[in-house]
């Protein structure tokens, strides 16, 4: 088991280089570790991402948000007529 999959439904910040070697802080929600890839919702482009475990390069877990216990992973979207597969 890796150290971050003990923080797996927990919003974490990373330190993360991309393939170009850009270096970036990010705000991450980790929802499953498959083989090198790190399955995470990303607060700053507020979707799920991919990342490659071997390119974070550090993570700090962050506090839970005190009112309501844990925030939604994703924005609620109502069902219509026209676009019966979104959830609601």
């Amino acid at each position: 088991m890796s150290t971050l999959e003990r923080y797996l439904g927990r919003k974490v910040e990373i330190i993360y280089m991309d393939r170009k070697g850009a270096i970036s802080q990010r705000d991450i929600r980790p929802l499953a570790i498959t083989g090198d890839k790190v399955k995470a919702y990303c607060y700053a482009q507020q979707a799920l991402r991919f990342f490659r475990s071997a390119h974070i390069l550090a993570w700090v877990p962050q506090p839970e948000e005190e009112a309501g216990g844990r925030p939604e992973f994703y924005p609620r979207r109502k069902k219509t007529p026209g676009n019966p597969l979104l959830y609601g």
